[in-house]
């Protein structure tokens, strides 16, 4: 989480959101990314 928080990444994609609750880049499911920057 601090490596993503450290190169600036806007959100993390992962199936597994619930181990990034508190991570100071927010995390998106996989189809969230695709229906929200890709479609």
């Amino acid at each position: 989480m601090q490596c993503a928080f450290n190169e600036k990444l806007d959100f993390i994609i992962t199936r597994n959101i619930k181990d990034f609750e508190t991570s100071k880049v927010p995390a998106c499911l996989p189809n969230e990314f695709i229906e929200g920057h890709l479609v």
